[in-house]
C-alpha cells in the first residue's frame, strides 16, 4: 500500500509540473477519443443486434414451418379417419383434439363437418339438438364485417343470425372439438358453404381436393384465426379424375389461433419484434395477421433516430399463401450499457497514460539539463582535483601532443604548462628503462592502438638534472569520445622511491602474518572435513534407520494381536534385517569413499534397482497422493555397479522430487532406456523446477534449495555415479518441473534380460 501511495504521489508531482495548456489538451483528447470509441461501439452493437435479428427471424420461420407441418398432419389424420370410417366418431375426434391442443397451443378447434342434403336437414337438426341438449338449426351469419381482434361478441350479435334458406345442400358446423371449447359452440349449425368468410375457401377446397387456408377472420374468442379445410370424398371418388360436387361427403376443418401460431416462448428477447403474416399478392392490410407481441411505439424520438430492421421470409408450404414478415426498431437497451460506461473510463485511462508519458519525457529533459549543469561543475571540480593530487597527470591527444599538465607533472618535468602545451610529449618527458637489452615498444602507441590501460614497466625511470635516476610507475589510459572515437591518452605518474621503502617493510610483516594464518586455516579445514563426513554419514544412514524403525513398529503392532500373523511378522523382521544390512553397506561405502577405496562392483539390472527403490519409497509416495508413471525399456543390458549405492542415488532423486512437488497434485515419472552404449535413467517431477542461475551449483557440497537441507545428497550421488564411470546432470524440462538423469556404461557383450510381465509401462495413483 505504501509503494502504491508513493507511486501515485510521484505521478501527481509529474502531472502538476505540466503547463495548463497540456492538461487542457488532455481533456480535449479524452473527449475526442471517447466519442470515437462510442461511435465504434454503437456500430458494433448495431451489427451484432442485426445478426441476432436475422437469426431470430430465421428461427421464427423454422418454428412456424414445423407448426404448419403439424397442422397439415392433423388435417391429414382427420381426413383419413373420415374416409376410412365414414361417420367419423365424435369421441375419437374429441380425444384427438384434446391431445393435439395440449401439445400445440395454437390449435383452437377441429372436427369433421358432413354434407347435409335438403332431405336430410330435419333429421340432422333433430339429432344435433338431442346431442347438444339445445335447439340446433342450420343458420346463416349475414354480417359481412370482420372486426379487428379484441371483439369476442362478434359471433354473438344475434340480429345477424338467421335460419338458413332451403338449398340443395348444406355444410353446417357440426363438430367444434375439443369438447371444452365452449366459445366455438355458439357457432354450431353455421352453414360454412354459404358463409361470407369461409364459403369461398370451402368451395375452393371441394373443387381442388387439396388443403386450403382461409383468409384471417375473427374467432369466437375475439382473436384472429385461420382455417385449414380439406374436402372428404366418397371412396369411389379417388378413381374419378375430376370429382363431382355430389361425391363430397364433407370436410375436415382445423382452426388455429394466429397469435399462438406466431408466439415463440422459447426464443428470448422477442417481445419488441413486430411479427406478422403477410398474404402473398394482397395489398389489403386486413388480410395480414399481426402478432400481439409488437408494442412498437413509433412516436418515440429514439425509434425515429435508431435504425430499423425488416425482413420477409417465404414459408415453404405450397398451400399456405402467407409469408413471414419480421421488423424491429433498435432500442437503446439492445446495446450494451456497460460498454458505454466503460468506454469513457478506458479512454480516460489511455489519455492519462499518454499525459503521464509526456510528463515523464518533460521530466527527463529537465533532468538532462540539470545533469549538463552538474557535469560542468564536475569538470571544474575535476580540474581543481587534478591540480591538487600528488600524482603527475599529463593529457595528450592522438598525435601525442600535450594538451594538459597538472602542477605535480610540471614539478616532475621541470616544465610549465604554457611551455609544453601543443608540443610533443618527448619535449617534456623522456622515459628510460633500466638494463634495457632491446628496443621497448612505445607505451603511448600501445595504448592508442589497443584502446586499453597500459602500465609502465617496473624498471622505468627518469633522468634528472643532476643525472640521478628517478624511478617511477604509471598508467596510460585511453581517452575516448561519446561514440567511442579516439581522443588521446591520460598519463598518470608517481615517484616510487618512498613507496618502495614502505612496501619492503610491509611485505616482510605480511609474510609473517600469512604463515600464522596458514597454520590456523589448515587446522580449521581438518575440523570442517570431519564435520562434513559426519553430516554425510548421518544423512545417508537416516534413510535405512527410518525404514528399520517402521518395520519394528509394525512387528510390535502384530505381536500385540491375540493371534499374530506370523507371515507378516516374518516379512517385517526380514525387511528390518535388509535395511540394517543396507545401512552397513552404506557405512562401508562412505568409509571406502573417505579412504578412496573402490567398492567391489557387480553386474546390475537397472530396472530391478528402480523397482526396489520404488518399493522403499511407496509409503511416502502414497502419503503425498503422488501419481507415479514409469517407462522401463525391456531387455536392458546390465551395468557394472553396486546395486545398493544405485538405490541410494535413485532414492535421493525421488525424495528430492517428492519434496519439490505440490502437496496433492504431484506427478513423478521415471524412465530407463539405452542411449548408444550407455543406460540412461531419468527422474522427472512437475514441481517448480530449478532456478536457472542455481543449476551450475546444484551438485556443490552444502548447497541446498530446501530450507532444512544440508546439501550433501546430490554431492554424494554424483560421487557414487562417477565411481561407476557414469555421469549425472540436472536440467529443467520444457513442460515444467526438474529433470535429473544419470548414465552408466553398458557391460561389454552383456546379455539382455527377458522382459517380465511387471516391466510394462504403467501410470497409477498411489492410494492415500
Amino acid at each position: 500500500m505504501s509503494s502504491l501511495l508513493s507511486l501515485l504521489k510521484t505521478q501527481h508531482q509529474l502531472l502538476a509540473a505540466l503547463p495548463l495548456r497540456l492538461r487542457l489538451s488532455y481533456i480535449a483528447a479524452w473527449l475526442l477519443l471517447t466519442l470515437t470509441l462510442l461511435v465504434i461501439a454503437v456500430c458494433l452493437g448495431i451489427k451484432r443486434h442485426h445478426e441476432w435479428f436475422q437469426a431470430s427471424a430465421l428461427h421464427l420461420k423454422q418454428t412456424m414451418e414445423e407448426r404448419l407441418k403439424a397442422s397439415e398432419s392433423m388435417i391429414f389424420n382427420l381426413g383419413e379417419g373420415a374416409r376410412a370410417r365414414g361417420d367419423f366418431g365424435r369421441t375419437a375426434i374429441s380425444r384427438y383434439a384434446s391431445y393435439m391442443q395440449a401439445h400445440y397451443p395454437f390449435v383452437y378447434m377441429m372436427g369433421y363437418q358432413p354434407i347435409i342434403k335438403t332431405g336430410q336437414r330435419s333429421r340432422y337438426e333433430a339429432t344435433q339438438s338431442l346431442h347438444y341438449g339445445k335447439t340446433v338449426t342450420i343458420r346463416d351469419f349475414n354480417n359481412p364485417a370482420n372486426p379487428t381482434p379484441g371483439h369476442p361478441d362478434y359471433w354473438r350479435q344475434w340480429p345477424y343470425w338467421s335460419k338458413a334458406a332451403t338449398r340443395e345442400m348444406y355444410l353446417p358446423l357440426t363438430m367444434a372439438e375439443p369438447y371444452d371449447n365452449y366459445m366455438a359452440r355458439y357457432m354450431i349449425g353455421l352453414d360454412l358453404l354459404n358463409s361470407p368468410l369461409l364459403g369461398p375457401t370451402v368451395r375452393q377446397a371441394i373443387h381442388s381436393g387439396k388443403i386450403e387456408v382461409s383468409p384471417p377472420f375473427t374467432l369466437s374468442n375475439g382473436h384472429m384465426g385461420l382455417a385449414y379445410i380439406q374436402a372428404v370424398y366418397a371412396a369411389k371418388s379417388k378413381e374419378t379424375p375430376t370429382p363431382a360436387q355430389q361425391e363430397v361427403t364433407g370436410i375436415v376443418l382445423l382452426t388455429i389461433t394466429a397469435d399462438q401460431l406466431l408466439r415463440h416462448e422459447q426464443l428470448q428477447n422477442t417481445t419488441h419484434l413486430n411479427i406478422r403474416l403477410h398474404r402473398i399478392g394482397s395489398r389489403d392490410e386486413s388480410d395480414d395477421i399481426n402478432s400481439s407481441q409488437n408494442p412498437v411505439d413509433n412516436d418515440k424520438l429514439s425509434n425515429r433516430l435508431l435504425p430499423q430492421f425488416h425482413t420477409r421470409l417465404r414459408i415453404h408450404h405450397a398451400y399456405f399463401p402467407y409469408e413471414l414478415e419480421v421488423s424491429e426498431t433498435l432500442r437503446l437497451d439492445n446495446l450494451n450499457a456497460t460498454i458505454f460506461l466503460l468506454l469513457p473510463a478506458i479512454s480516460a485511462l489511455l489519455c492519462y497514460l499518454l499525459l503521464l508519458v509526456a510528463a515523464t519525457q518533460r521530466r527527463k529533459q529537465h533532468l538532462h539539463d540539470e545533469m549538463s549543469r552538474d557535469l560542468s561543475k564536475e569538470r571544474e571540480q575535476a580540474i581543481v582535483t587534478l591540480q591538487a593530487i600528488n600524482d603527475a597527470v599529463i593529457v595528450i591527444d592522438q598525435h601525442q601532443t600535450i594538451k594538459y599538465m597538472n602542477p605535480r607533472a610540471a614539478a616532475l618535468t621541470h616544465k610549465t604548462l604554457n611551455e609544453v602545451r601543443d608540443h610533443p610529449l618527448s619535449h617534456a618527458l623522456q622515459l628510460h628503462y633500466e638494463l634495457e637489452t632491446e628496443a621497448m615498444l612505445d607505451p603511448v602507441e600501445q595504448c592508442l592502438q589497443l584502446q586499453q590501460d597500459i602500465n609502465l614497466p617496473q624498471h622505468c625511470h627518469l633522468i634528472g638534472s643532476n643525472n640521478q635516476h628517478q624511478y617511477i610507475e604509471g598508467t596510460l589510459s585511453p581517452l575516448t569520445g561519446k561514440h567511442g572515437e579516439k581522443l588521446g591518452v591520460v598519463l598518470a605518474i608517481r615517484d616510487m622511491a618512498p613507496l618502495r621503502a614502505r612496501l619492503a617493510a610491509s611485505i616482510l610483516h605480511r609474510e609473517e602474518r600469512l604463515k600464522q594464518h596458514a597454520n590456523e586455516y589448515a587446522k580449521a579445514a581438518r575440523i570442517t572435513n570431519m564435520g562434513e563426513m559426519a553430516s554425510g554419514m548421518a544423512h545417508e544412514i537416516n534413510q535405512p534407520l527410518s525404514a528399520i524403525a517402521s518395520y519394528n513398529e509394525a512387528a510390535l503392532t502384530l505381536l500385540e494381536d491375540e493371534e499374530p500373523d506370523l507371515a507378516l511378522l516374518q516379512r517385517a523382521l526380514q525387511g528390518s534385517v535388509q535395511q540394517a544390512q543396507r545401512a552397513g553397506h552404506i557405512i562401508r561405502g562412505l568409509r571406502n569413499l573417505a579412504t578412496r577405496q573402490r567398492t567391489a562392483l557387480s553386474s546390475v539390472d537397472i530396472n530391478q534397482v528402480i523397482r526396489n527403490t520404488l518399493l522403499l519409497a511407496s509409503g511416502e509416495l502414497a502419503s503425498k497422493h503422488i501419481r507415479l508413471s514409469t517407462h522401463l525399456e525391456p531387455a536392458l543390458p546390465h551395468v557394472l555397479a553396486d546395486s545398493i549405492q544405485l538405490e541410494q542415488v535413485l532414492f535421493n532423486l525421488i525424495r528430492n522430487a517428492i519434496e519439490a512437488m505440490p502437496a496433492t497434485q504431484g506427478h513423478l515419472s521415471i524412465r530407463s532406456h539405452v542411449l548408444n552404449t550407455r543406460i540412461c535413467v531419468q527422474v522427472q517431477d512437475n514441481g517448480p523446477g530449478i532456478p536457472a542461475e542455481e543449476l551450475p551449483n546444484i551438485f556443490t557440497p552444502f548447497f541446498s534449495l530446501k530450507h532444512q537441507g544440508i546439501g550433501l545428497g546430490l554431492t554424494i550421488s554424483q560421487s557414487l555415479i562417477e565411481s561407476f564411470d557414469g555421469n549425472i546432470y540436472a536440467s529443467n524440462h520444457p513442460d515444467g518441473g526438474a529433470l535429473f538423469c544419470f548414465e552408466l556404461p553398458v557391460i561389454p557383450h552383456a546379455e539382455p534380460q527377458r522382459k517380465a510381465a511387471h516391466e510394462q509401462d504403467y501410470t497409477y495413483d498411489l492410494p492415500g
